[in-house]
């Protein structure tokens, strides 16, 4: 639980930067009513993890205890579940942050699509695209360390998890009971995954939105509009970790190896 609290407060800088500056962003294009209502759905979902995870990982301990035949908890068994508290609570709070900057980024494709749907004009398009995926890429690059470490600690957590099954599950004093908790974790800490891969499928969606427009109704070929689609399937823009374009097939490949090493710890209790 501590190694988490490190990672944590060792990588919110990077957050707690980028919302300022995507703070000032919102206001300027009003998004902070839509940004507000999606960051506290976030809050209350991260708060609910949160509390199953610490709620779980008391109920587990006192059921370990009592099957060792101890009289309730001990100073060590209190002391543990305090230090997990309170580093899944820092640890699930550097995940909400980053979910937060992602749903501003979704926001700000959204404006530029309903800009240019607004005002169908070529010279327009291609100057609010080019300010929005510097936005993208200035955004991404600054949490690229929360995201790595929160990813780094996700795949932590998942092998730590399946070693301890591994090697303890045939002890009688092993309880499957006590990897909940840290599976909560986990599922609070993935969502950043699917959440910033939401960005860039939003970005891939934008090219042929601009396709279905008119730009210049005089051109039978609308020469404005194929430029306009170019320039933005061209720019590549998205969420970017160490110049790596997440998008969700990256994200559902991860998913299914999970889903096969979760298998596989199952199958490893059940026997």
């Amino acid at each position: 639980g501590l190694v988490l609290l490190a990672v944590s407060v060792g990588t919110n800088k990077g957050v707690l930067g980028s919302q300022r500056k995507l703070t000032r962003f919102a206001h300027k294009e009003s998004l902070m009513p839509m940004w507000q209502r999606r960051a506290r759905l976030d809050v209350a979902a991260t708060l609910v993890i949160w509390l199953l995870a610490v709620s779980e990982r008391i109920r587990s301990t006192v059921e370990h205890a009592a099957s060792c035949g101890a009289q309730g908890l001990s100073h060590e068994g209190v002391v543990c579940i305090l230090a997990f508290a309170l580093s899944s609570l820092v640890l699930l709070a550097s995940a909400c942050g980053v979910l937060s900057i992602c749903s501003v980024l979704t926001l700000a494709v959204e404006s530029f699509c309903c800009n240019v749907a607004e005002r169908p004009d070529h010279c327009e398009a291609v100057y609010l695209w080019n300010l929005t995926q510097a936005l993208l890429r200035s955004s991404s690059a600054s949490i690229e360390r929360a995201f790595l470490g929160l990813q780094a600690t996700f795949a932590v957590t998942a092998f730590t998890m399946f070693a301890e099954v591994v090697g303890s599950a045939s002890s009688e004093h092993f309880h499957p009971s006590l990897l909940t908790p840290g599976g909560f974790i986990m599922l609070g800490v993935a969502r950043i995954f699917w959440r910033a891969a939401t960005v860039t499928d939003m970005c891939n969606r934008v090219a042929p939105l601009l396709n279905s427009m008119t730009f210049n109704e005089e051109d039978e070929f609308d020469m404005a509009r194929q430029h306009t689609v170019e320039y933005v399937t061209c720019s590549a823009a998205g969420f970017y970790v160490c110049e790596a374009r997440l998008n969700s097939a990256m994200v559902l490949k991860g998913t299914y190896f999970l889903a096969v090493v979760v298998f596989a710890t199952a199958s490893r209790v059940i026997e």
